[in-house]
């Protein structure tokens, strides 16, 4: 997948007779695409406009006067003249420039990809206008692309409509569009699903989708001639997440392995994401997210160029935190350095942002791009947990640090530019005694749990063989029951209820075969009870799943140098490595049973301690 940024078009001998120079702060070029038949050679002119302002345009209605926002750009050579355009949202697909337009007069080379966009928008009778990145942008002018890629926001507000182009249309290609446009009003009992012609394609895990789709004020999905309002295929989405057929398509629209959500779940996202981001809220965008939220939330989308996953981003964020954010594609400023001061100027824009950058850490440090630091999220490769602490949510549950939300203020951390340290107040409060293997399987089995619930019988004997949980108070039972679910319960909103000890309770017995599996394991009534008359069996936990957040167990502990500490001002504690020269690095978030409402500051046994992440 593709952008301005990511290939170059190899045309570096016509560039400069096709290309005029962009001049001006706001100025881009506009494509005007000439009429023709299917077969005729695609003929095209480039026009310059300014996209510095938006404006009102009178309406006269029966009753009463009024003004809209009519989005469109103006002339360069005339400013008086708008420019009325579409915006073109596609893949490019391999770099490979195999195809032609004649544009003023001089051939250029484009995608196949490309070309076929081309000849299905083209019209027999009259011209049409579009901005297209691969045509419009000087690709082999490096300060050109960075200029233009800081005006993408402007570009697709701007824009009359964007056109999402997926592809030539395939045999199911119409009835599964006519199956979203019904259910996105309608609802009513799901038919079998028949929608992977659409939630297959490759424009679906492209990380530029995300703002070109959330700033458009009218994104259409445009599959071969078949087209569909992008906010319908959102909607179906996200309705199907609410229906049984939603354990069907997670088998239909598997996961691929570079991703981390299925793919039918990205037009529910990014319809979320649109509503979240407000259009036309003035030039410095203010209302607009911060830049590590839009990132965390996008670690499924891919880009040919890493740093595009910061770059990609640009348009959805207020203007000072934008401008904050250096953008290079020179090949000695690395990803990892493209990461490193985005965090930065998050947290330097506003520090309250440091929990969400610390809540993005999963990796372990070694397995990172090369200049990131550890308190940096990797945010090319996706989440190997769920997060523990994300979301508002969670502040009710957790309050390691005593945190008084209600007059919150700025997170006491020094951040050194010239290393990219980040040092923090924390209470270091216990070392990792043993270590058991990385949780693969977060799912426990009730039909034959001896036999597949192997993971978990090593966790009971590791929980066996350890210290009990005295100084954090409760039995091994509970702590090991509460750890394992994060102590929430099934739909991650509220704390783990305590009938979840019976359901656990019966599953470590029938795992391991012995009775009690830990020291203070409770038995309930119904457990007692002779089978036949009331013995609570496994049978009955075939509607009850509470093992389904286990996907939250943390699996970061894999060196006995590793410690954990509750940072100050953030509601959940974390695990950090020592290194040799008294730094630490930060391997995530983490959940101890015993600590999660603030025992550790309240006991007055740890010193607050100034830790340094490098």
């Amino acid at each position: 997948m593709h952008h301005p940024a990511e290939a170059s078009s190899s045309t570096g001998s016509s560039a400069m007779v096709i290309y005029r120079p962009i001049r001006q702060e706001y100025e881009i070029r506009v494509l005007e695409i000439h009429p023709g038949m299917p077969d005729d050679p695609l003929l095209g002119t480039l026009h310059h406009c300014s996209i510095e302002f938006k404006y009102t345009i009178p309406v006269e209605r029966t009753k009463w006067n009024s003004s809209i926002s009519h989005p469109h750009a103006l002339s360069q050579d005339n400013l008086n003249t708008p420019m009325w355009y579409t915006a073109l949202s596609y893949t490019w697909g391999e770099p490979i420039f195999d195809a032609t337009i004649l544009c003023d007069g001089v051939e250029k080379q484009i995608t196949r990809t490309l070309e076929e966009a081309l000849r299905q928008f083209r019209c027999p009778n009259e011209s049409i206008v579009m901005w297209i990145d691969q045509i419009c942008i000087n690709q082999d002018d490096k300060v050109e692309k960075v200029l233009q890629i800081r005006l993408m926001s402007d570009i697709y507000e701007l824009a009359y409509s964007t056109i999402i182009w997926i592809g030539p249309a395939g045999d199911n290609t119409p009835e599964a569009m006519e199956l979203v446009r019904e259910i996105s009003y309608k609802w009513f009992e799901l038919p079998e699903p028949d929608a992977k012609d659409e939630a297959g394609r490759k424009w679906f895990t492209r990380l530029w989708t995300i703002q070109e789709v959330v700033l458009s004020a009218q994104p259409w999905i445009m599959c071969g001639e078949h087209v569909l309002k992008f906010m319908d295929l959102g909607d179906f989405c996200e309705k199907l997440r609410d229906t049984t057929a939603a354990v069907d398509l997670e088998g239909l629209y598997n996961k691929k392995p570079e991703l981390s959500v299925p793919l039918w779940h990205v037009p529910a996202t990014l319809a979320s994401q649109k509503a979240m981001c407000p259009r036309g809220d003035t030039k410095l965008k203010v209302n607009r997210l911060p830049l590590v939220v839009n990132s965390n939330d996008s670690r499924h989308a891919q880009a040919f160029d890493l740093r595009d996953k910061i770059y990609g981003m640009l348009g959805m964020l207020n203007t000072s935190l934008s401008n904050r954010i250096m953008v290079s594609y020179e090949k000695d400023y690395t990803p990892g350095m493209a990461f490193c001061n985005a965090a930065y100027a998050d947290i330097t824009e506003r520090s309250g942002l440091l929990c969400d950058v610390l809540f993005g850490v999963d990796h372990e440090p070694n397995s990172k791009l090369p200049d990131l630091p550890s308190w940096v999220p990797d945010w090319s490769q996706p989440r190997v947990s769920k997060s523990l602490a994300v979301g508002t949510t969670t502040w009710h549950m957790y309050n390691a640090s005593l945190v008084d939300y209600g007059k919150r203020q700025n997170h006491t951390q020094v951040l050194r530019p010239d290393t990219m340290e980040l040092l923090v107040h924390a209470w270091v409060f216990d070392t990792i005694d043993g270590l058991s293997e990385t949780c693969t399987k977060p799912l426990m089995d009730i039909d034959e749990p001896a036999l597949r619930n192997k993971e978990l019988a090593s966790w009971v004997d590791l929980t066996s063989r350890s210290a009990t949980c005295e100084v954090y108070g409760g039995s091994v039972f509970e702590a090991f029951w509460r750890t394992l679910v994060g102590d929430k319960n099934g739909d991650g909103r509220n704390t783990a209820p305590d009938s979840f000890a019976e359901i656990f309770s019966l599953l470590l017995d029938e795992t391991t075969g012995r009775s009690p599996s830990l020291l203070g394991q409770t038995h309930s009534a119904r457990q007692q009870r002779p089978a036949g008359r009331g013995k609570l069996d496994l049978a009955s936990l075939k509607s009850r799943k509470p093992a389904a957040t286990l996907s939250e167990v943390q699996d970061a502990l894999k060196s006995a140098m590793d410690v954990a500490c509750v940072i100050n001002e953030i509601h959940v504690p974390f695990l950090i490595r020592r290194r040799e020269d008294g730094r630490y690095d930060l391997l995530g978030e983490c959940y101890v049973h015993g600590v999660m409402q603030g025992q550790v500051v309240e006991s007055g046994k740890f010193e607050q301690e100034v830790i340094v992440l490098a």
